[in-house]
């Protein structure tokens, strides 16, 4: 699994399609289809997901039931790429499901971080490799 991070409208697919290679046809758009190996607009599949769990569930809660998901998904498409929005810069937001929300894609980005054998960084278009496992002989 590959993990690519970046702010709103920075290239992240772009730069995605170029790296990998993969047509367009294998990319899914904030859903998670097991069919496709690009998950796109993860922040936006953890809003849904959210929707129906917030305020029943506490943040770690939702965090291991997302990573769940998430991790069945990366088995089934060991070579996938996972494109994310980084939510957690700017302004705190007044509302507390903004800010849980926030928290929670964090959460999940860092464990999925840590999960990936490569993480991209993209920046107007530009991709930054900012962890590299696919040479290591660990």
């Amino acid at each position: 699994m590959e993990l690519v991070i970046g702010g709103r409208a920075s290239g992240k697919l772009e730069y995605t399609m170029k790296v990998s290679g993969l047509p367009i046809e294998t990319v899914a758009d904030g859903v998670m289809d097991e069919t496709k190996q690009i998950l796109y607009s993860l922040h936006e599949v953890i809003r849904e997901w959210m929707k129906e769990d917030y305020p029943s569930l506490v943040e770690a809660e939702m965090i291991a039931k997302y990573l769940g998901r998430l991790y069945e998904y990366t088995e089934k498409n060991p070579n996938c790429f996972v494109l994310c929005d980084e939510v957690g810069l700017g302004v705190v937001p007044l509302e507390a499901f903004e800010r849980s929300y926030r928290e929670v894609v964090g959460r999940v980005l860092c464990e999925l971080a840590k999960f990936s054998r490569k993480v991209h960084r993209v920046y107007y278009g530009i991709g930054v490799v900012i962890k590299d496992e696919t040479n290591c002989t660990h």
